[in-house]
């Protein structure tokens, strides 16, 4: 009987309303933050904004750049563009294939909040909270790309003198958020040269020459 008592209900209706209010703040920060920049916007104004309360913020997001992280990376993510490009990368075993679908995701990622990125690239640089986020952001995206790394790896057509390590580490300096915004924000590069010349680098960096052979044309 106790432990019946004690058992966690969950509640559907409450699940959509959590997912309805967090969704409020961050379109209420993404507003404010182009609108006056990190700096510029406090918690109480999105507060308002959203029409919550500033504990309501504080207990979904914990912090004001809590709430700018989780608007670049959430949402993109679970974007119904990417779902066809992510179910090439988990059923492909050619490492070109897989590549071009990780630039093409990569891109979708970063474009998809372009503006909301542009603000805070700037502000994590003067902003040491921010910048501890972005730090962990980046160790994460580290530790999510293990199965591409895998994949890759099983394929048995990359370069031979790449180990494990190198391969990841490639993957994640070449899909870093400052390489997007070095040419796209900074140089004025459209987004299709940007995941084209992604591709291209990844490719080259990994892939035996003979694997690559096939897709000439198409690169």
């Amino acid at each position: 009987m106790n432990g019946q008592k004690n058992r966690k209900y969950t509640s559907p209706a409450r699940e959509q309303q959590a997912t309805a209010t967090r969704n409020r703040i961050m379109d209420a920060a993404e507003a404010l933050l182009i609108q006056k920049g990190f700096a510029g916007m406090t918690v109480a104004e999105v507060a308002e904004k959203a029409g919550v309360s500033t504990q309501t913020v504080y207990a979904v997001f914990s912090s004001k750049a809590g709430i700018i992280m989780a608007a670049i990376e959430d949402r993109v993510i679970s974007d119904d563009r990417n779902v066809d490009t992510i179910k090439q990368l988990e059923s492909s075993t050619d490492p070109v294939v897989i590549l071009r679908g990780a630039a093409h995701l990569i891109r979708n990622i970063y474009e998809g909040n372009a503006p909301t990125f542009t603000a805070v690239y700037g502000a994590s640089m003067v902003s040491p909270q921010l910048a501890q986020l972005e730090r962990e952001l980046s160790e994460l995206r580290l530790e999510k790309q293990a199965p591409l790394v895998e994949t890759l790896l099983a394929s048995g057509k990359l370069l031979p003198h790449l180990d494990r390590e190198a391969v990841r580490d490639i993957l994640w300096a070449l899909g870093s958020r400052e390489l997007y915004y070095l040419f796209v924000i900074r140089r004025g590069w459209s987004p299709d040269r940007y995941e084209k010349q992604i591709a291209l680098l990844m490719i080259s960096s990994l892939v035996h020459p003979e694997a690559i052979r096939p897709h000439l044309e198409t690169l």
